[in-house]
């Protein structure tokens, strides 16, 4: 009975440190990860797979690599997820903290939705957000690859549950990841200031 007690004290340790995706970790958690260790994947440590986003009107595509040397902020969301409606002004704020500081980017991902929805979203509560899709239509989650094909995102970049955030270090490594609505995104901003402050 000890032991099973002491296994389960064990793994529940390993849980908080990793970044488990349906827990999410508190901003004091944030690591520094080697590039080199990094293998391709969505959880901290792992370089995350490139997939590919655009604004509105827009013919040029970006992706994720593309923003090497500064620290990326991705968020996954769509104005038909309550959660991701209730948090939105308090990210807005984040966002509006860092907007002037080029060595963050901020990218919010449309998803399960024309970005025409989530933009009228937006702008009903008077706010400016960096907004990009994927191809998403309604009920749709999946991601746009490279290569053109279509991949569903909780495959590609782990996600499973909305809203989710993923942020990149300046080497395209996952520092952190959490799911779920946050009423604390205040709070997290202590760690982005530490993660841009590392050298490149």
């Amino acid at each position: 009975m000890l032991r099973a007690l002491a296994a389960i004290a064990a793994l529940a340790v390993v849980l908080a440190g990793t970044g488990d995706p349906a827990r999410g970790l508190t901003p004091t958690a944030f690591e520094r990860f080697e590039p080199a260790d990094a293998k391709t994947g969505s959880l901290p440590g792992e370089r995350l797979p490139d997939f590919v986003y655009w604004s509105a009107g827009s013919s040029e595509r970006a992706k994720p690599s593309d923003l090497r040397g500064r620290v990326v902020f991705l968020h996954f969301w769509g104005a038909w997820c309550p959660p991701c409606r209730r948090e939105m002004p308090l990210l807005a704020d984040l966002y509006a903290r860092y907007r002037d500081n080029p060595e963050i980017v901020f990218v919010f991902v449309t998803i399960g939705e024309p970005l025409a929805t989530t933009q009228d979203f937006v702008a009903k509560g008077g706010r400016a957000l960096p907004l990009f899709e994927t191809g998403s239509a309604k009920g749709d989650r999946k991601v746009t690859l490279p290569t053109g094909a279509r991949e569903r995102a909780i495959d590609h970049l782990g996600v499973r549950v909305y809203p989710a955030t993923i942020v990149l270090d300046r080497n395209g490594i996952v520092t952190w990841r959490h799911s779920n609505e946050r009423n604390d995104w205040a709070d997290i901003a202590p760690a982005l200031d530490r993660l841009i402050a590392r050298p490149r």
